[in-house]
């Protein structure tokens, strides 16, 4: 049996074609490899100051962007329904509630873990784009550092 090259250099160069077309579609996806750490950690801490800050994160979120400093605000992309995304954000919310101190200012809130001694910050908003398709992305916004160092002075001074 004879081996036609002209055949085999067509497949690689239709599987290069294909898999390039991959990376373009989805190149914006791809970026959550950078946050592949955080991902795994299943939540977001920064520091201010003194103060460590933790945002919670659920199963299958693949962080893409994490700023922390400019404008505060992080997106990712997940495989989970749009129930499930609102469940947990409503149980991790419930569960601050019910565990740690509220902090709570300029219309704020931050929850403070005293067994850990960290801050916790649950997204009260959130944009989730593409509802019905398989992957979903999620942007919510952050507390600006400047705002969570004087929630935390406020309560701090009481």
């Amino acid at each position: 049996m004879r081996i036609n090259w002209k055949i085999i250099i067509i497949i690689i160069a239709v599987l290069i074609l294909f898999f390039m077309f991959l990376f373009i579609k989805y190149e914006d996806e791809l970026t959550f490899i950078r946050c592949l750490p955080v991902t795994m950690q299943k939540n977001i801490s920064y520091t201010i100051d003194d103060y460590k800050i933790a945002v919670p994160l659920h199963n299958f979120a693949f962080i893409k962007n994490i700023d922390v400093s400019l404008k505060p605000s992080v997106s990712y992309f997940t495989i989970l329904s749009f129930e499930e995304i609102n469940k947990f954000y409503d149980e991790a919310k419930r569960n601050a509630e019910e565990n740690f101190k509220e902090y709570s200012s300029y219309g704020k809130s931050l929850y403070y873990n005293e067994a850990n001694d960290i801050y916790v910050q649950i997204p009260e908003y959130y944009y989730i784009e593409g509802e019905k398709d398989i992957i979903k992305k999620i942007k919510f916004s952050l507390i600006d550092n400047d705002t969570i160092k004087k929630i935390i002075e406020n309560e701090n001074k009481k």
